[in-house]
């Protein structure tokens, strides 16, 4: 796994610092990487946290349309998949996102569901706090819905 920008700074806010400390995470090292188009090309997945995100990746590599979702649109689509055995076989979680992308091409356009994550960056620690957790809401369900693991139940790394 590995994060990187669209506009990636010099530095993460000391607000994104901190909330990650709330979470348990030690995210003082990190250094904001910038996106380019080998990144994209070697992904298996490329999650966004809006849809101008989305169609600026596009713009980068345009050839990862069928790998690039919100977090939220990937969340909702995945949700709508059929469960399956827990499995963190790459082929499977592949097989997953491509099927996530056909709902996507046939979902009607409209369909009143906000795809974008809020940007806290200059705004008060409670944004970021909320913001913290609807991203990690959003991941959860991605784990669920990519993995096939459902109602506390967790993958192993045997595919088991």
């Amino acid at each position: 796994m590995q994060s990187a920008g669209i506009a990636a700074g010099r530095y993460v806010s000391p607000e994104a610092i901190e909330t990650a400390r709330e979470k348990g995470l030690d995210a003082g090292a990190l250094r904001p990487t910038q996106v380019t188009s080998e990144l994209l090309t070697a992904a298996d997945l490329v999650v966004t946290m809006t849809a101008d995100h989305s169609a600026e990746v596009l713009d980068v590599a345009p050839d990862v349309a069928e790998k690039t979702f919100t977090l939220k649109e990937l969340a909702s689509l995945v949700d709508s998949l059929p469960e399956t055995e827990p499995s963190t076989e790459r082929a499977s979680v592949l097989a997953r996102i491509a099927e996530a992308h056909r709902r996507r091409a046939s979902r009607a356009a409209g369909n009143g569901r906000p795809d974008d994550v809020r940007d806290p960056l200059g705004l008060p620690m409670d944004i970021y706090r909320q913001v913290a957790a609807e991203i990690e809401a959003g991941v959860d369900d991605l784990v669920r819905g990519l993995f096939g693991v459902r109602d506390g139940a967790a993958a192993t790394t045997d595919g088991s």
